[in-house]
């Protein structure tokens, strides 16, 4: 029963996660302020980020058709170490680029 309870906690909130980093993505690849520097970049990051969500989203719910006796648990907690980290990696590289790149030039 608390797999179930972690499961309906924990795509949803990937799910959610990933759809708006690609909203703020699209937005930021239309918008005429893509022309400033770094703002391209931030946004292909940001691009790169939701998909690297969605599909620690589809890792995660992966475990629904797993064979293995303890990867449903491992799967789960896995995909959201994995989502975790990518969005710190690429978040954070978004955040740089757009505060650091006008600064360098």
């Amino acid at each position: 029963m608390e797999m179930a309870a972690l499961m309906l906690v924990v795509v949803p909130v990937l799910l959610v996660l990933a759809a708006g980093e690609l909203a703020v993505a699209v937005i930021g690849l239309r918008s005429p302020a893509r022309t400033l520097p770094g703002r391209r970049v931030a946004a292909m990051l940001l691009l790169a980020a939701g998909i690297g969500t969605l599909l620690c989203a589809v890792l995660a719910l992966s475990t629904l058709w797993t064979g293995v006796p303890y990867g449903n648990v491992l799967l789960l907690a896995g995909a959201s170490v994995l989502a975790v980290a990518w969005n710190v990696l690429t978040l954070g590289s978004a955040l740089l680029t757009r505060v650091l790149a006008p600064r360098l030039r």
